[in-house]
């Protein structure tokens, strides 16, 4: 479902012509290219993702844009693949083309090939699918995190000021996030009083990353990409890479939420990557986040609300023994 909807179709499906579509592929790929058909993609919380088909062309690609002018989000995203195109072997859409001028559709978008197959949350599985499957993921992450960082932030925050405690990057976000949705009016008070109670604990909590791990930050079903191989089920790529150096923990906690991360997944990733001992009280500080912010953007999914209790609950049993 995607949140920005009425402001999509009100500020830019209008502009997304045959002609300006074509326009766009043709400075994507230096050259002359007709479009043979578009559609929208599913997926896209809050931009709109556009499939092209190309005229004479089997390389279908995809547009992801935003009416918002200089869109940072957007620039982040198309650098972010960049980077792990050039730096990691985790399969990604290939960037093509950035544009924020405004010159052939109003704000910011950018152009990638298009990968393979359909996103996982839409096919059924097999017991043996599933396990097929994580072993991928697994094998995916497993190489990722073996990349290590002295400093958190953004992969392509060159020339900022790095962040050398994860406590230093993480914290202002997590505030930054908690006043968003207090000023929602979806989250019930009480919570947000019980959460300024153990605010003062969470640097101590999070002081245990000396270390950054590289990591995607956003994988969940949605974001993985699946094609049949063979009879079987083959990962060909992973969308919306956030790229984060950040707690390998933060990553594990968003795939845990989501169920891509279940018990088979942790005995694979653990045979390479140990966990720490105060991992499972980090993984419910970070999903805690991310429980608020859902119930910010889906006020009626009853599952945000139970598991930001569940997580909050654990937090506060933690802090007592700080």
């Amino acid at each position: 479902m995607n949140v920005n909807e009425r402001t999509l179709q009100e500020k830019i499906d209008s502009h997304l012509t045959a002609l300006n579509l074509s326009q766009i592929c043709s400075q994507s790929l230096c050259k002359n290219v007709d479009i043979e058909r578009a559609y929208i993609l599913t997926g896209g919380c809050l931009n709109r993702v556009i499939g092209i088909d190309l005229k004479h062309d089997r390389r279908s690609l995809v547009l992801k844009a935003t009416p918002a002018e200089k869109d940072a989000g957007l620039k982040h995203e198309y650098a972010v693949l960049q980077y792990f195109m050039d730096n990691t072997s985790m399969p990604v859409p290939s960037p093509l083309f950035f544009d924020d001028s405004g010159d052939i559709i109003p704000g910011t978008y950018f152009v990638m090939r298009k990968l393979d197959g359909v996103a996982m949350h839409h096919l059924n599985f097999s017991l043996h699918d599933i396990r097929d499957i994580t072993e991928q993921v697994a094998k995916i992450v497993i190489e990722l995190h073996q990349k290590k960082s002295n400093h958190f932030g953004g992969v392509d925050d060159t020339g900022k000021q790095k962040a050398t405690k994860w406590a230093d990057f993480w914290l202002p976000k997590f505030d930054q996030a908690l006043h968003k949705v207090r000023s929602g009016g979806h989250v019930q008070e009480n919570i947000f009083n019980r959460i300024e109670k153990v605010r003062p604990h969470l640097e101590k909590l999070l002081e245990i990353i000396h270390t950054a791990t590289l990591t995607h930050y956003d994988i969940w079903s949605g974001n993985i990409m699946l094609n049949k191989n063979n009879g079987g089920l083959k990962i060909s790529g992973l969308l919306d890479v956030q790229g984060y150096w950040a707690d390998y923990a933060r990553e594990l906690s968003f795939m845990e939420m989501f169920g891509v991360a279940n018990d088979y997944f942790y005995s694979l990733y653990q045979q390479v990557h140990k966990v720490d001992d105060t991992f499972h009280v980090r993984k419910d500080l970070y999903n805690l986040k991310m429980h608020l912010k859902h119930i910010h953007m889906y006020p009626d999914q009853v599952y945000y609300r139970q598991g930001a209790e569940q997580c909050l609950r654990t937090i506060e049993n933690e802090v007592k023994y700080l």
